[in-house]
């Protein structure tokens, strides 16, 4: 009996000694639960608090900075950061041609309005590290928009030539279109432009072949300009020595003119040159005779004769006359 009560002792007294330990292990678990963590929540995110039985009751999304968190509480996190992407698309205008663009979006969360963007931690999924991440994001409310906002604009023009002549009101479309919708979504667009217009191959050596024609008849432009000026200049020499030559015309009659006049008054000069000129032929080589007297247009000869101031002229001797 003595025996029982001895071991009905000593279970009792290690049962206790398990109390005590399974006592102080609740402690040690309600005091860690009670002191709880701290969370940070890095620069460019928002977060928010899960516990146990769901989100915690802040009603903003929390910002960069640390956050307590208590027992099981669990800190998820947005990308808020703004990142840029771009989509490359093929879109067939006129029912011909595929065009190919590439359109460039960036912008990030809306971070404005904190309380909208708790909304993101029940819609999008985070990863094994409790992240929502940027390309989740861009994925779920803008990828879809930056792929069929160019085809409703660039899609309905009936050629790609309408296309070429409109393109800055096309792109203006487009980046109003991307915007205005993204916009409505818990994204915020920061700038969304059309980067690239690869036309087919066949515009493209169209193209080629017309900017080689343009040059061609600049070129020959440019030449015959060159053959006009020269011509021109030609042009002007010639009448520049035509109206030398007239001057020189003009010159000769009015010295004709003064001669006329001033022989008009002294028939004796040409008398006397006409007889003297007779005179060296007269005694030349050819043995030249001339008779006097002897009529010569316009003269007399009796009045040559006697014509006194002939007479002293040609009695001069030659280097007197010469003088």
């Amino acid at each position: 009996m003595k025996r029982l009560k001895t071991e009905i002792n000593n279970i009792s007294k290690k049962g206790e000694k398990i109390m005590k330990k399974f006592a102080m292990l609740m402690m040690l678990v309600v005091t860690m639960c009670a002191v709880g963590c701290r969370e940070s929540v890095g620069q460019g995110e928002l977060g928010r608090v899960k516990t146990s039985s769901g989100w915690s009751e802040n009603k903003e999304a929390l910002a960069p900075g640390l956050h307590s968190c208590y027992g099981f509480d669990e800190m998820f996190k947005l990308d808020a950061t703004e990142k840029k992407y771009e989509e490359t698309m093929d879109i067939l205008v006129g029912g011909k041609v595929n065009l190919t663009i590439t359109i460039a979006w960036r912008g990030g969360v809306d971070t404005s309005d904190k309380t909208a963007a708790l909304g993101v931690f029940d819609k999008i999924a985070a990863n094994e590290n409790g992240l929502i991440t940027h390309k989740s994001l861009y994925d779920t409310y803008v990828q879809t928009i930056l792929q069929s906002a160019p085809k409703k604009i660039i899609g309905v023009q009936p050629d790609v030539e309408t296309v070429v002549l409109n393109r800055t009101k096309i792109c203006e479309d487009v980046q109003a279109i991307v915007t205005s919708t993204v916009d409505k979504t818990l994204m915020k667009t920061g700038m969304v432009e059309v980067t690239n217009f690869e036309w087919p191959r066949t515009i493209t050596t169209a193209q080629e072949k017309l900017a080689g024609i343009k040059l061609k008849e600049e070129e020959q432009a440019a030449m015959t300009r060159a053959e006009l000026k020269k011509a021109e200049g030609q042009l002007k020499i010639e009448e520049a020595n035509k109206l030398v030559e007239l001057k020189k015309a003009e010159a000769i009659a009015e010295s004709i003119d003064i001669i006329k006049d001033k022989l008009a008054g002294a028939p004796e000069y040409l008398q006397w040159h006409t007889v003297r000129a007779m005179s060296e032929a007269a005694i030349g080589p050819n043995n030249t005779i001339l008779m006097f007297p002897y009529n010569m247009p316009g003269i007399d000869s009796k009045q040559l004769v006697s014509n006194a101031n002939l007479k002293q002229m040609l009695d001069q001797p030659a280097e007197t006359k010469k003088k």
